[in-house]
């Protein structure tokens, strides 16, 4: 058995992670490497665990024997045939599972990517507010943690740098929206992954946050004209301050070949100005940023063949998924495994023309009334759930086909602050468009329903504790 120390790499098929895998084979061969991804890296000398991020189960797994924990991890790529639910919902279940995956196993560090964010943060736009909702999660867990921060990161598969070189490459004319005026502060790709190198069981770095940027303040009119001399293009660019960004999210995605999911929340957070802060520089390593272009540029793995690991589109499985999240508020005084027997009850009561529900032991039918038609069972797994985790498998019924891994759950995150309500890799038996159409619509309009009852009860919860503490008070005079 190796004595080296262990690296979790999760998210380790993306951008960053895949620069930061050559890095540390090239740099620091004191490490072993896990890659925890749902792709296989290229290098050989890597043990890669296959990882589905939204499995708490398989993040365990994949974090068995490690020691440090860097986290890569940005969801906004779909992840299944039918996505009910916000990136931001996505971002925020995974890290939960990250974080209880690391209590479990003892994790000694976390290291974790995020986005610089502006002094203003109250009008963040969601892309940018999700990842200080992540890091602030992350630190809350009283592991010790390193925060790295970082705007546009250019190098080779890099979304927002390959999207300006698309725009460059494709538009003889470039219409300059307004938000072109803002600055940023851009950070080469090869001093992300040293700085992530250099921080990795250094004590001195625990609990620390730091901000990455070692290349000039430009506005992104700026970087899009040095990008266009260096590649010797001749194109030009013209002042259009009445397109918003609303227009400006469909033309980019329309040109540079990015997926909506991925342009839509980083086109909303171009008004805000993205600058490092100088007093949390990790090292001084400035670098001009026509430098960083050209060493960019001249990559020997850039071809016109090249695409992006986010620009490339999921392949589908023959079997249709669906992934269904919406974030609840958790009302007071209950937890988890209150909510979920709280929808056994209320569910029939809804829907009381339509469905009727039976609990016995551990499992859960929902029958078509009057008919006794078992639309689905959901068994609980015990061994999986907790006072603020319950775990249901989907294990038979007429709307869903049969899976290992289909399931019902309900968690609390954000200290109890939320209720995730979730379903994930379930397989629905009626034909596709059928579903899409019917089953699906009424699942998220009864989601929503049971969001409203649950702030119901908390108004209610609220007016209690309200009560009680009126008469404590006058009991004691």
């Amino acid at each position: 058995m190796s004595d080296k120390l262990k690296l979790a790499i999760v998210g380790a098929s993306g951008f960053v992670g895949s620069h930061l895998i050559d890095y540390l084979r090239e740099n620091r061969k004191e490490y072993d490497i896990v890659a925890l991804s749902r792709s296989a890296p290229a290098a050989q000398d890597v043990e890669h665990r296959p990882c589905d991020l939204f499995s708490l189960l398989d993040i365990e797994n994949g974090l068995d024997d490690c020691d440090v924990a860097i986290y890569l991890v940005h969801s906004m790529a779909p992840s299944a045939h039918l996505d009910q639910g916000d990136f931001k919902d996505y971002d925020l279940i995974v890290v939960d599972n990250f974080l209880r995956a690391c209590k479990k196993k003892s994790i000694k560090q976390i290291i974790y990517l995020g986005g610089i964010t502006p002094k203003d943060k109250q009008k963040l736009s969601d892309h940018l507010d999700s990842r200080l909702e992540v890091e602030d999660f992350i630190k809350s867990s009283l592991i010790p943690v390193t925060v790295f921060r970082a705007g546009m990161i250019m190098g080779l598969g890099g979304s927002s740098f390959n999207i300006m070189l698309n725009l460059i490459k494709r538009l003889p004319v470039l219409g300059l929206p307004k938000w072109t005026k803002t600055e940023t502060q851009p950070v080469h790709i090869d001093h992300v992954v040293e700085c992530i190198s250099e921080s990795i069981a250094i004590e001195e770095h625990y609990f620390k946050t730091y901000e990455l940027a070692n290349c000039d303040i430009l506005t992104y009119e700026e970087m899009l004209r040095i990008t266009a001399q260096e590649l010797d293009i001749k194109r030009k660019f013209v002042y259009l301050p009445w397109i918003n960004r609303k227009l400006s999210k469909f033309w980019i995605s329309m040109i540079s070949g990015a997926p909506r999911s991925l342009v839509f929340p980083l086109v909303e957070g171009l008004n805000h100005r993205i600058v490092a802060d100088p007093k949390l520089e990790f090292k001084k390593t400035k670098n001009d940023f026509v430098d960083s272009l050209k060493k960019s540029l001249h990559s020997k793995e850039i071809t016109k063949a090249f695409t992006p690991h986010a620009f490339k589109k999921g392949k589908r499985k023959k079997n249709y998924e669906v992934r269904s999240v919406q974030r609840l508020n958790l009302p007071r005084g209950m937890r988890a495994i209150d909510v979920a027997y709280e929808y056994m009850n209320w569910l029939p009561l809804y829907l009381r023309f339509f469905i009727r529900v039976s609990v016995k032991d551990e499992n859960i039918k929902f029958m078509l009334w009057p008919f006794g038609i078992t639309l689905l069972v959901l068994e609980l797994s015990p061994k999986r759930s907790s006072a603020d985790r319950q775990l249901f498998y989907v294990t038979s019924g007429v709307l869903s086909r049969k899976t290992k891994r289909g399931r019902l759950e309900f968690r609390e995150v954000l200290g109890g602050k939320y209720i995730i309500s979730a379903i994930h890799e379930f397989k629905p038996s009626l034909p596709w468009m059928i579903y899409r159409f019917t089953q699906a619509p009424i699942h998220l309009r009864v989601m929503n329903a049971f969001g409203r009852w649950l702030t119901i009860i908390n108004k209610r919860n609220i007016a209690k504790d309200r009560t009680r503490s009126k008469i404590t008070q006058s009991s004691d005079i």
